[in-house]
């Protein structure tokens, strides 16, 4: 019972922030903003991280074509290329526009399925239980439909066409999953890496290190756990990286994989949680706020 009562509240908050995105995106972004942070936030003059996010998701990401190809998980895999870092991306087994189109006989037996145009919307089948293809294939038409940005006033991810990604499932030489490396980078330059390591997908331990892996800042709020991750051996090759597909923006999260030794590309992120209530650091004695200019 509890659960039925958990999925009505959550399908009724969901449909009051979508609603407030079709009045204003500003409205859904002020009244979430204000309940994550417990205070409103300065919009026409933004100086906190969040803020400066915010603004940046309401007025200037929505407007720039790049954003929205890098916002895409299937359209950032040219852009990528074009920079020259094609040979960090993962493994494409296949790119679909209907669930229906899948092959489901050629696949291997590990892969990973993901939504190109949100956040979380991934499915892992990693060979240890057996394939439930109508529960997949449920789960999958699902998300289809979640209109990511609505929800959290993303209009960067707005009109983008949804396609179904399947990608190589990358294991962990130990026993966990793989360690994100998201890579904070202001201007074209990482100022820090949020390292995640996670347990059956879900995020356990973190913590900020500078890019030349000293410790930075745990983050005991959201990330009670902290941990010193060993410096990953592609480190430099993803710095280089990072820069070069960040340097258009005043801000991005770049994220990585150290997959045996070799950089493997995840993402752009350009709102981390929805620039609401990201995790931040201070970084040689400036808050991430200062570190972001926004454009005039």
């Amino acid at each position: 019972m509890g659960d039925l009562f958990e999925r009505i509240r959550m399908g009724v908050e969901r449909r009051f922030y979508s609603c407030l995105t079709m009045i204003s995106p500003e409205l859904n972004t002020r009244v979430r903003f204000r309940k994550l942070n417990g205070y409103s936030p300065n919009l026409r003059n933004p100086v906190s991280f969040p803020e400066k996010l915010s603004w940046l998701k309401l007025y200037y990401y929505p407007n720039n074509p790049l954003v929205h190809q890098c916002a895409d998980k299937f359209a950032v895999r040219q852009y990528v290329d074009t920079c020259g870092y094609g040979d960090m991306l993962n493994s494409l087994y296949g790119v679909y526009d209907e669930i229906d189109d899948v092959d489901w006989d050629h696949l291997p037996e590990k892969y990973v399925f993901k939504w190109n145009f949100g956040c979380g919307l991934n499915l892992i089948q990693d060979g240890k239980d057996p394939l439930n293809l109508p529960e997949m294939r449920k789960t999958l038409r699902k998300w289809r439909n979640v209109k990511y940005w609505n929800y959290f006033a993303e209009l960067h991810y707005k009109g983008v066409a949804p396609k179904l990604i399947c990608e190589k499932y990358l294991e962990a030489s130990n026993d966990g999953d793989l360690i994100d490396y998201k890579f904070y980078t202001f201007s074209g330059v990482v100022r820090a890496i949020l390292v995640i390591a996670r347990i059956e997908g879900e995020a356990q331990s973190a913590v900020f290190m500078t890019p030349d892996w000293h410790f930075l800042s745990d983050i005991p709020r959201k990330y009670p756990v902290c941990f010193h991750p060993p410096r990953p051996k592609s480190l430099d090759k993803m710095i280089e990286a990072a820069e070069k597909l960040a340097s258009p923006f005043p801000f991005v999260r770049v994220d990585f994989y150290d997959y045996i030794g070799e950089p493997v590309f995840g993402e752009m992120t350009f709102t981390p949680a929805a620039g609401l209530d990201p995790s931040e650091c201070m970084i040689d004695g400036n808050t991430m706020g200062e570190l972001v200019h926004l454009p005039t």
